[in-house]
C-alpha cells in the first residue's frame, strides 16, 4: 500500500467507503452475468476466460496521440476463415 492510498483511506468517511465497496460488488456481479460474456468483434463468437483475441498494437506515434490496437480476431476466426459457422447456436445462448 502506498502513502497516498493510506491518506486517501484516512480522509474517506464510512459512508464513502461503503458506497465504494458497493460499487465494486456491483461491478463483480455484472462481470459474472451471462449477458456480459466476452465476444470476438470479428466473428461474434462468445469467448471463455481462457480464450483470447489476436491483435497487434501500433508503436508510439507521439506524445499526444493514442496507440491503436488492430484486432485480427480470435482462434475461432482463424479456424473458420473469419466465418462464424455456429451463429444461430451462439445467438440462442444470449
Amino acid at each position: 500500500m502506498h502513502a497516498k492510498d493510506t491518506i486517501k483511506e484516512a480522509t474517506q468517511s464510512d459512508e464513502e467507503k461503503a458506497a465504494q465497496e458497493e460499487r465494486r460488488a456491483e461491478a463483480r456481479r455484472v462481470l459474472k452475468t451471462a449477458s456480459s460474456r466476452r465476444m470476438c468483434p470479428v466473428c461474434r463468437t462468445g469467448l471463455t476466460r481462457e480464450e483470447y483475441l489476436i491483435c497487434a498494437m501500433d508503436e508510439n506515434r507521439g506524445i499526444n496521440s493514442k496507440r491503436q490496437v488492430h484486432i485480427f480476431g480470435c482462434p475461432h476466426c482463424f479456424t473458420t476463415d473469419g466465418v462464424n459457422l455456429n451463429k444461430y447456436e451462439i445467438v440462442k445462448d444470449f
